[in-house]
């Protein structure tokens, strides 16, 4: 949208949208989450619902054009992973929060992806965990800490927690 609220005409195919196609077979595609960059670029987070549930993360340029320097066609998939949030650093760099499916604890983990696409070994060797949390959220503060929300517990009690910009908790 423009400033004023009207469409944007100039952003995506002329109609101020943005459709992505990358799905085949018996899938359904849930939208989760999106971010921008601070230089224009969007990154759209959704799961992709099939026979295995995956977390895609799109990025787009800021006319609505396909990021082809990120991922596989601008492209990243987490395999076997359920999105939650998203966030993108000043840097660029993009941070997922998701639960991984392959392993049984529901404990949500956070991810940095380069902005090649890439996964961002600096990162707490690429994955922090977060603790078991519900209801997730994820940002990253202008100081480069990466904060998260969620709630824990039978009672659903608020959690916020946050780390340092390598990933580790942050006393």
């Amino acid at each position: 949208f423009n400033a004023n609220g009207s469409l944007d005409t100039t952003f995506g195919d002329g109609d101020g949208q943005i459709e992505t196609s990358r799905n085949s077979g018996n899938t359904s595609v849930f939208g989760v989450d999106g971010a921008a960059g601070a230089d224009g670029k969007i990154v759209l987070l959704h799961k992709r619902v099939g026979a295995v549930e995956e977390a895609h993360v799109d990025r787009f340029n800021a006319d609505g054009s396909i990021d082809t320097t990120f991922g596989t066609n601008g492209l990243v998939v987490i395999p076997e992973a359920d999105a939650r949030a998203v966030a993108v650093q000043n840097d660029g760099k993009v941070i997922v929060l998701y639960v991984d499916g392959t392993i049984d604890d529901d404990v949500p983990r956070l991810i940095r992806f380069n902005v090649n696409g890439s996964v961002d070994t600096t990162f707490r060797n690429g994955v922090a965990a977060t603790g078991p949390l519900g209801n997730l959220d994820v940002t990253v503060a202008s100081n480069g800490r990466i904060y998260f929300v969620g709630d824990q517990g039978p009672n659903g009690q608020s959690l916020v927690g946050a780390l340092t910009p390598a990933g580790f908790t942050d006393r």
